[in-house]
Formats: structure tokens, C-alpha cells, sequence
């Protein structure tokens, strides 16, 4: 949807200028009080719907976002695909979705989007969420006074216990009391860390509440309709990052590890100095508990006993992404075991200061570090292999793949400016080695060997060296390709609309393709040793594991227990270790 602007459309166009009142979401256009009533008499509008101009500046930003046409063939949105979750056009639809099952009229799909059970949901979970969160921030800040209070009281007994033994302790006195500071110290930091977490929760929901609330009394339907799904994924976040927060949401207390005894006072002297934190978990159950995306997220699949867990880490605030209102930027780092088991090692979130953050390539480097695009800021992330982040890169542009060419050199490519770089990210100061342009939008990348192998819309596969230099074509019929990987002189790639994995050889000649209804909307993909695909449905929120013919496949994780729209994955081959 453009947005309103305070001058009639019509009028403008003639040279004339006077202020709007009306805006019709039809032919999203401000128009006069004059140009208004010609508008609800002419036949071609007169079923058009004509709002105020000032209700229409009330609808939040995720409402005014909303495209109303197609961005494609600039025709209205009529139709729904539920496999794909998006709205079409009528020609996007012969086009992109002819073997879509679960697709209908958009304005059925839409219709009592404000009352329905769904967004009634949402509204309910959003306020009981800022109910639960101002709790949690009150009691918090009692548990601060509570701490500072032992705090206090421990300072006395060790006082009071000087005076037993006022020999012994003219030397001990000031180290024991700088512990005792330093935990308290770390404890008021930690604590005050875990307030700050509750307070961007709570603002967080307050906005979401006031947007849904605008939504509900101004924007139409379809605004509704699709606001709704981008907000309620928002407040699925919000619930994981409370949960995450479970184990400090419990009383804090300072204790010390031994109590006092003046009769074995030399024996356990050196274990006065420790003073230890005591975190007691969270034991009530919050109410959105009860949602089922909440226990997914809790609770470990019972139906797939060879997925074994390990947590290693703990799980901070999860942010969420704009590639799909389901995707969760949780990352998992999992190793392959030879009998298809996904044994998780590690998993650590992504976690900005603000709500989004659109992750699309990963790549784990050569000394183990993950390395990630993010879309939205125009930057590389870095982590450490222990989920530490290390540092964030900002680039010139929107990045999309991410592959590695060498130790510390990696090769970017961004889709908006028809452009791949190659930087050296050894060094603070981030390296552009080569820069060059391709001769349409470039949507995926890897690398083999010494080459760079890429996906040009309407043109086909392109060969470039390190130089940029451009070495081969391949023409290829595709639809929308996301992710390109070479192995054994052979081209694997997904489809994303068609909903199938192609593997061809270098001339474009198609050995293989794949499809299944349980994979939908095919992203990432990489390939294993022996040439099997591993291949990640973004809208089926699973991992496919096809064999080196394509003739068979299993699926050997569902990921809705972690997070239920995968985009990336990458596979080191030697440690047999996952990035996904």
C-alpha cells in the first residue's frame, strides 16, 4: 500500500492543488471532497471503498506496508495459497502455482479477519503477555531490594565474626569483603541485564496491542488479515524469549558456601572467599503456556526417538525474520551421524535490539566460525563456534548467499545492486578484494574449487573467477532458484516455486528432479559426500535427505520443535557438522 498523501491525486495531475480527505484503497489515491462524490457515482469506482484520510494515517506501519496489488504484473491480489502462505494475482497463480492444492478466493480467506478466533487469540495472548512481563518486572525489582538487604546482612556477620577472631582476620577482612562486593556486583548486573530483557518485552507488546487495536477500528480486512499473521509471529517470539529467560526469573540470593564455625575456622578460611548466587527457576506457568507453538518450543518430539537433544548453551530472546512470519532466527549447529540421526551440539539465537532480523545465507568458516547475512541491516555476522558473537561486518548493500573462497575470504552476493563482492574479513577493517557486476539480479551463490558459481535471473547458471571474470553460461529453464551447490562436476539447485530439487549437468543437461508434497517451498540446500542432497522446505519446516539419484528420499528432522521455517543449511563435509 502507498502511502496517503495530504493532497487530492486527481487534482494534482491537473495543476491543481487541494487538500485530501478521502483515500481509496482501491486505486490507492488521495482524492478531495469534490473528486470523493465523483468517485462514488462514476460506474467504474462507485463500489470502490472511499476512508477518511485521517483514519487511514492512524493504521500502524505494519499495516501500511501491505501491498493491495501485485508487485509482479501489478494486478489486484485475489487469490490465497496456503502452500506457499502469500497472496496472488490471478496471473501469478497460472504462472507460479499450478501444482498449489490449497489455494482460494482471497476475500473468503480474509472475511471476519477481526473477529475471527485466531486474531482474538492474538490480542488475548499479546495483553496477557503485558500482564505477565509488568509482574515479572515488579517482582524483579523486589528481589533487587531482597538482594541488597543480604547483602547488608552478610557485611554485618562478617563484622561481628572479625571481632572471634580479630587476629586471624586483620588480613582476611578486605579480601573477603571485596568477594562478597564483586558477587553482589555481578549479581546486580546480571539481574539488571534480565530487567532489561522484561522491559523491551513488555514495550514490545504494549506497541503490538496498540497496533492491533488500530488495525481492528481502521484498516480493512486484508490489512487485518495479513498484519495479524506478521504480529502474531512477533508474539511467538516474545513468549520463546520469556521462556528462555526462566532460569533468571527466579529469586536471586547470596549466600555463602560454608557457614561459620570459629572452631574449624583455619580449616575452611579458603572457602570463605567464594559467594555464590543462587537462581531458583521460575516455577509458575505463564498462560500462553498453554498455545501450542508455546509447548512445541518446550517440549522435545515424542514420535522421533533418534533425534537426540543436547543443549549446550543457554537460549536467549529469539528475534524473528521477514522471509516468513514463522521463521525463528534461532540457529542450530548439529552434527550427521551415518544413521541419519541429527544430533544437536549447540543452539544460540541471533538476538538485535530491534524486532527483525532477516538471516538468508550461512557458511561455517574454515576455523570453525558461523558466519551469517543479514538482509535487513546490510551486514555479515560472526560467531564464534561456541554461539559467542565476535563481530558484525556492515556492507555496502542488502546481502543474500554467503560462500567461502578462502581462509577468511568470503564471496557476498546482493540481488538489489546485480552485484558480487569478495572481502577479506581477516582484519577489523573489512577488505573489498573484488567487486563486480552481473548483467541481472544475481539470487544465489557458491563456490567450487577456484570458481564462483551463480544464478542470473532470466539469463541462467554463470561461471565467474575470483577476478570476476566471466568464464561460462548455462542455460537453464527455472522459476526461482534460492540455493545453488557443485559436486562431482554436477549442479544441484531448488526450485522455490516449483517446489522441486534439479540436479543437471554442467551444460544444463537435467539429470534428476525431485519432488514431494511434504516438501514445500525449497530453500537451502548442500550435498554430502557420496552426492545425497540435504535440502530444507521453508514452508514444510522440515529436512530432506535425498539419495544421489533422486530417487528416494527421508526426512530426518522436522524442525517446528525449534523453530518452523528453516531458509539455510551448510555442511561441513569433514566433521560431518550442520549449520542450519
Amino acid at each position: 500500500m502507498s502511502k496517503p498523501g495530504d493532497v487530492c491525486t486527481p487534482c494534482f495531475a491537473s495543476h491543481k492543488t487541494k487538500p485530501a480527505v478521502h483515500w481509496c484503497l482501491s486505486c490507492e489515491e488521495s482524492l478531495c471532497s469534490k473528486c470523493g462524490s465523483h468517485h462514488k457515482i462514476q460506474t467504474s469506482t462507485k463500489s470502490h471503498q472511499l476512508n477518511s484520510l485521517s483514519d487511514i494515517l492512524m493504521l500502524p506501519s505494519v499495516a501500511m506496508t501491505i501491498r493491495l496489488t501485485c508487485k509482479q504484473h501489478d494486478m489486484k491480489l485475489d487469490v490465497f495459497c496456503s502452500d506457499h502462505s502469500e497472496p496472488c494475482c490471478w496471473k501469478c497463480l497460472a504462472e507460479d502455482h499450478p501444482k498449489c492444492q490449497q489455494k482460494g478466493p482471497l476475500d473468503k480467506v480474509i472475511k471476519n479477519a477481526k473477529t475471527s478466533e485466531s486474531f482474538n487469540t492474538l490480542v488475548k495472548s499479546t495483553q496477557d503477555i503485558i500482564e505477565i512481563t509488568d509482574n515479572l518486572r515488579k517482582k524483579k525489582k523486589e528481589n533487587y531490594k531482597m538482594i541488597a538487604m543480604q547483602k547488608n546482612e552478610m557485611e554485618t556477620q562478617i563484622k561481628v565474626f572479625k571481632k572471634d577472631v580479630i587476629k586471624y582476620m586483620e588480613s582476611f577482612e578486605k579480601t573477603l569483603l571485596e568477594n562478597v562486593t564483586q558477587t553482589f556486583s555481578v549479581c546486580q548486573v546480571e539481574m539488571q541485564g534480565t530487567h532489561d530483557k522484561l522491559n523491551a518485552f513488555y514495550k514490545q507488546c504494549v506497541d503490538i496491542d496498540k497496533n492491533l487495536t488500530n488495525m481492528k477500528q481502521f484498516a480493512s480486512d486484508l490489512q487485518t488479515f495479513l498484519g495479524a499473521r506478521s504480529l502474531r509471529s512477533r508474539v511467538a517470539t516474545i513468549e520463546t524469549g520469556i521462556l528462555g529467560l526462566r532460569k533468571q526469573l527466579g529469586d536471586y540470593k547470596l549466600e555463602f558456601e560454608s557457614p561459620f564455625n570459629i572452631h574449624y575456622f583455619q580449616s575452611i578460611m579458603a572457602s570463605l572467599e567464594d559467594i555464590k548466587v543462587v537462581r531458583n527457576a521460575y516455577k509458575k506457568t505463564f498462560k500462553f503456556q498453554i498455545e501450542s507453538h508455546a509447548q512445541a518450543i518446550q517440549q522435545p518430539p515424542k514420535e522421533e526417538p533418534q533425534l537426540n537433544i543436547i543443549n549446550k548453551s543457554t537460549i536467549y530472546p529469539v528475534s524473528k525474520s521477514r522471509v516468513s512470519g514463522d521463521l525463528y532466527n534461532r540457529s542450530q549447529n548439529m552434527s550427521l551421524n551415518p544413521k541419519l540421526a541429527l544430533v544437536i551440539q549447540q543452539k544460540f539465537v541471533l538476538s538485535h535490539t530491534k524486532d527483525y532480523i532477516n538471516i538468508n545465507g550461512c557458511v561455517i568458516l574454515s576455523n570453525g566460525d558461523f558466519l551469517f547475512t543479514d538482509y535487513d541491516r546490510s551486514s555479515l555476522i560472526r560467531y564464534s563456534n561456541d554461539g559467542v558473537k565476535t563481530r558484525t561486518i556492515k556492507l555496502f548493500s542488502n546481502p543474500w548467499g554467503v560462500c567461502e573462497v578462502q581462509n577468511n575470504t568470503v564471496a557476498i552476493n546482493f540481488p538489489a545492486q546485480c552485484t558480487i563482492q569478495i572481502l577479506d574479513i581477516s582484519s577489523p577493517r573489512t577488505k573489498v578484494k573484488t567487486s563486480f557486476q552481473t548483467e541481472n539480479i544475481c539470487s544465489a551463490i557458491s563456490y567450487n574449487f577456484s570458481n564462483l558459481v551463480t544464478v542470473i535471473r532470466s539469463i541462467g547458471i554463470q561461471m565467474y573467477d575470483v577476478s570476476g571474470k566471466l568464464l561460462n553460461t548455462v542455460k537453464i529453464d527455472f522459476n526461482d532458484i534460492r540455493d545453488i551447490a557443485i559436486h562431482s562436476s554436477k549442479l544441484y539447485y531448488t526450485d522455490w516455486k516449483r517446489d522441486d530439487i534439479v540436479n543437471c549437468e554442467m551444460d544444463g543437461t537435467i539429470c534428476w528432479r525431485f519432488e514431494r508434497q511434504d516438501l514445500k517451498c525449497p530453500n537451502g540446500l548442500t550435498v554430502d559426500h557420496d552426492g545425497s542432497v540435504l535440502v530444507v522446505g521453508t514452508s514444510s519446516g522440515n529436512i530432506l535427505k535425498i539419495s544421489f539419484d533422486g530417487s528416494s528420499a527421508k526426512e530426518i528432522l522436522r524442525t517446528e520443535n525449534f523453530f518452523k521455517s528453516p531458509t539455510g543449511i551448510y555442511l561441513q563435509r569433514e566433521k560431518r557438522l550442520i549449520l542450519l
